[in-house]
């Protein structure tokens, strides 16, 4: 994301005065994914413009390999004109078009002089399929459905709400893996200076079974307001036994034949509405967490989502799974952007702990973590779901300091709580000379003869299931 600061000078009344005030105003470029419906022909000049952008990218690396000086961006640009003016093949594509190759080369040469080892390459036709082509001149949004691109023409589209609301200043047509052509629209959108102390703030705990848990705290921590839980991999997870199975009875067709090229056109076409599914319900949980509630700090986990499923044997691979399943990654990225334009301030957090932590107490044990769902502190017997419970240690983590001594429980909520509990997991029977728990949680099924054993070996009473 680049940034664009913007300076306003107006005058303002001042004990009867007139003073020039200045506000600085911060902008951000950001990208909209937009479905476009391509006629054959708009697809044939996609590749001639694409062709022709490559030939001036090509162009421009060559006389930076040559000795151009790498700041003399315009400079190249007055080489391009006189280039024009003798060859038919230069002019029959858009300046603009060449233009934007010519800055993505200079581009590449300072990310190469500062990052790269190998120097600048080439574009070659099939690798350069995915950026297919680049205008820096901004799209006019003719119709709900209809949108103008410079040089290219008009296409049909969905276009996002948030394109009209915004000012767009580019486009770039890209190649996904299937073969179909995807418009992204650069905008400037205006982001809002951050908000004042006084209002909430919001702890979000992620993970598997609930990718998304957010709590609404008060402005000093102390007093959870509300919860609400997102599950933003329900589409995807409902097609994955479907998915699996296609997959199987693909392997079992010949190859070229037109049965299987069918059955694989069948399978992607469903899988990519089941992903703008997915996508549809992210975007509405970064919404829905960035603006209910009108939080001014939004607290998160710093998860290393890569380092976390990178280890582990063969009783952690079904979590490691699940965890590359939720994509944790897209979710804070579009929580990070509509942070950024509602003006909230995104902090992030050590994970360590959270989940074994006692919301009220701040007494830190794993036994307190009854089963995946449920929170029980073994010191003072507070009950809570387990996700809520390790939000909650999030969003004060993120307060400069907090002091466990003046934490208010969500009370109102307790009585549901128990009643889940109860219902899915049995009841709590007391049991005496527990060590630090004062009580045992019965399981619907009586313990098998090893787990009998473990427990004497602790000194636990053991129950007789009769």
């Amino acid at each position: 994301m680049t940034y664009h600061v913007e300076t306003r000078t107006r005058t303002a009344h001042h004990s009867g005065y007139m003073l020039p005030v200045r506000d600085i105003i911060m902008h951000a470029y950001r990208k909209y994914r937009v479905l476009v419906n391509l006629t054959a022909d708009q697809k044939l000049e996609i590749r001639r413009l694409g062709d022709g952008q490559r030939a001036a990218y090509n162009w421009a690396v060559s006389e930076i390999k040559n000795g151009w000086d790498a700041r003399n961006e315009y400079g190249l640009y007055n080489e391009l004109t006189k280039q024009r003016a003798g060859h038919d093949h230069l002019r029959a594509v858009p300046v603009a078009v060449q233009r934007a190759g010519i800055q993505d080369a200079f581009k590449a040469a300072k990310l190469s002089a500062q990052y790269g080892r190998g120097g600048l390459k080439y574009r070659a036709r099939k690798r350069s399929r995915n950026g297919a082509l680049k205008c820096s001149l901004p799209p006019k949004v003719v119709d709900s459905h209809l949108l103008k691109l410079p040089v290219f023409g008009t296409v049909r589209a969905k276009i996002p709400c948030e394109i009209p609301e915004h000012e767009p200043k580019s486009y770039e047509f890209a190649m996904t893996r299937s073969g179909r052509y995807v418009l992204y629209v650069s905008c400037l959108v205006t982001l809002l200076p951050p908000k004042g102390p006084g209002v909430t703030v919001k702890g979000i705990d992620r993970g598997t079974v609930e990718p998304t848990v957010a709590v609404t705290l008060s402005p000093d921590g102390s007093r959870p307001l509300a919860s609400d839980s997102y599950d933003t991999a329900s589409a995807f997870r409902q097609n994955r036994r479907w998915n699996s199975q296609m997959q199987r009875k693909a392997s079992k067709m010949n190859k070229r034949s037109n049965r299987y090229k069918e059955h694989l056109r069948r399978m992607n076409a469903r899988m990519r509405k089941v992903l703008d599914r997915r996508t549809y319900a992210e975007c509405i949980a970064a919404k829905e967490i960035c603006t209910t509630s009108r939080p001014h700090t939004i607290v998160m986990e710093n998860l290393k989502v890569s380092g976390m499923t990178r280890h582990g044997g063969s009783h952690k691979r079904g979590m490691n799974r699940e965890m590359r399943f939720v994509r944790h990654h897209a979710i804070e990225q579009r929580i990070k952007n509509r942070a950024e334009i509602e003006g909230i301030q995104l902090l992030h957090v050590n994970p360590r702990y959270t989940s074994q932590t006692c919301s009220r107490c701040g007494h830190a044990d794993k036994d307190s973590r009854i089963t995946r769902d449920m929170f029980k502190c073994v010191k003072c017997s507070y009950t809570q779901q387990a996700d809520v419970n390790a939000a909650i240690n999030v969003g004060r983590g993120g307060l400069p300091s907090f002091d466990h001594a003046i934490a208010v429980p969500p009370e109102a909520g307790t009585a549901f709580v128990r009643r889940e509990l109860d219902a899915h997991c049995g009841k709590f029977l007391p049991q005496a000379r527990m060590g630090r728990e004062n009580q045992v949680l019965v399981h619907s099924l009586p313990p098998s003869r090893m787990e009998k054993q473990r427990q004497k070996l602790r000194g636990r009473q053991v129950i007789n299931w009769q």
